[in-house]
């Protein structure tokens, strides 16, 4: 399930497009973007890109506090502020479901490890 499956939520297609570059600029960091942006965003643009910048300023790590500060300033723009009520809806959707199949994964392994000591059992 892609993040792109939320096109028909945004009014427009540049709204979209503005989303789409946002989600694949720097990749291998995206996760972690993801993640801070999952813990401290709010539905209000201003708040979320105050409330960053407040995390920068109290993170310690030099390397931490630069990605901080270079998400804060990606969320701090124009073209962001105007799809940033479709950009949240769509991560906290995404992000809701991968807590979910990391919860489904959990049960799963749970599951095979009884199974595993039922065979050992039964052998």
């Amino acid at each position: 399930y892609s993040l792109y499956s939320h096109l028909a939520s945004f009014p427009d297609s540049e709204q979209f497009s503005t989303y789409a570059h946002f989600t694949r600029v720097l990749p291998y960091r995206l996760n972690s973007y993801k993640q801070a942006l999952y813990d401290y965003a709010c539905p209000n643009h201003c708040n979320t890109v105050t409330r960053l910048k407040w995390v920068t300023a109290l993170t310690v790590d030099p390397e931490r506090k630069h990605r901080m500060l270079a998400l804060a300033r990606k969320i701090d723009t124009e073209e962001m502020e105007q799809c940033y009520p479709c950009f949240y809806r769509c991560l906290r959707s995404e992000m809701e479901r991968y807590q979910q199949a990391k919860q489904y994964l959990h049960l799963v392994e749970a599951g095979t490890d009884y199974e595993e000591d039922m065979y050992d059992e039964a052998v």
